[in-house]
């Protein structure tokens, strides 16, 4: 598949890891001039200056560099420790930063620059770095930037921006916290109690809604609500002919190409219907709840999103997750690499699992 293998154009994130006192822009240059003749753009991000003052209140100190310099490492050392943040909290703020300098789609969307390289001055902790790998998989790179005590010292005091830790012996330590990252997006249903005994314990209800991905999470939220409560009650989803020719072609186009692409993997009695209810609505719809996935899509190009570990592991838990209720098709899954890698590339394809996991987060800014 060529979003397989097309990456000689994508998007990269080259985090720099430092020492305060590192002469990084030695590195930035010659990062800078490599790329720039392979044709790529760069664009510099400065955790100190724009990503820190995202998330604390930073005091000027005017042209005092130590002060504004001494400033910026307590202001981060405040954002590592706000409640709900981790030591990853920064990287957070730089993939927001990315995420704000790209250009947009017609419905407003960044979309990951081809050619385009963000350098990120610097890094100071793993788990930093961690956040920024699990964010973009397959576009970022670290590179540490060495330089023993007494050239980070001897270059400070060139620059006369440390005198007074030099004179005081004062020092300056990090501190740590903890977070739960980027918040997910929880959908609340409220589901009106009914009276089994007035029908003759049974009753249906019908939800209608405007697209495939507000039915699969509608169904999500509502399974979750009946397993919760442990209410002896199922949930089907079913798609409609209602709407103009084109769109009932679109439909059955859309849905045929997928059936078309399961029929070579699976074996046995399986009806069309049962192949599309679990490609298209149990695994998909359990992928579109995967926090990681949604910003993944978000912040790489499908190319990179299709070469993230993170995409195998999330399809493994689903075809785990659904063992129970379509045994034949999981089982199957389960025990061949080359039937999980067809659902992958189906997913990847005709089901468009990238623009809907990027759909979610465009109907989030839209307010859709």
């Amino acid at each position: 598949m060529d979003y397989l293998n097309n990456e000689l154009d994508s998007e990269l994130v080259i985090g720099l890891v430092s020492a305060v006192g590192t002469e990084n822009q030695h590195v930035i240059d010659l990062l800078k001039a490599r790329l720039s003749e392979a044709g790529y753009r760069v664009e510099i991000v400065k955790v100190s200056s724009d990503v820190i003052a995202l998330l604390v209140n930073v005091t000027p100190h005017g042209d005092d560099k130590y002060q504004r310099i001494s400033s910026l490492m307590h202001a981060g050392n405040q954002a590592r420790s706000i409640e709900g943040a981790n030591d990853g909290v920064l990287a957070n703020g730089v993939a927001s930063i990315i995420f704000s300098r790209r250009e947009k789609d017609r419905n407003g969307i960044p979309l990951p620059q081809p050619k385009t390289a963000f350098i990120v001055d610097s890094l100071k902790r793993p788990e930093e770095i961690a956040q920024l790998r699990l964010i973009y998989p397959s576009g970022f790179v670290s590179i540490g930037i060495h330089a023993d005590e007494q050239r980070r010292t001897k270059h400070m005091l060139h620059d006369r921006l440390f005198r007074r830790i030099c004179g005081s012996k004062s020092r300056l330590e990090l501190s740590s916290g903890s977070t739960e990252g980027c918040r997910p997006i929880r959908l609340r249903h409220r589901i009106a109690p009914f009276d089994r005994g007035r029908c003759d314990g049974k009753a249906k209800a019908m939800v209608v809604v405007s697209s495939r991905l507000e039915a699969v999470r509608w169904q999500l939220a509502i399974n979750k609500y009946i397993k919760d409560k442990g209410y002896p009650l199922t949930t089907v989803v079913a798609f409609t002919e209602a709407g103009s020719g084109s769109v009932q072609e679109k439909e059955k186009a859309y849905l045929s190409a997928i059936i078309s692409k399961v029929n070579d993997l699976f074996k046995g009695e399986l009806t069309d219907n049962d192949k599309l209810v679990y490609v298209n609505n149990v695994i998909m719809g359990k992928l579109l709840e995967s926090q990681t996935l949604i910003q993944q899509a978000t912040n790489n190009s499908k190319e990179q999103f299709a070469n993230s570990p993170d995409l195998k592991t999330e399809l493994m838990n689903a075809i785990i997750d659904a063992l129970e209720a379509h045994t034949t098709m999981s089982t199957q899954a389960l025990g061949s690499e080359v039937i999980r890698d067809g659902l992958r590339d189906i997913l990847l394809g005709p089901a468009k699992l990238y623009e809907t996991l990027r759909k979610q987060v465009e109907n989030k800014v839209t307010g859709a």
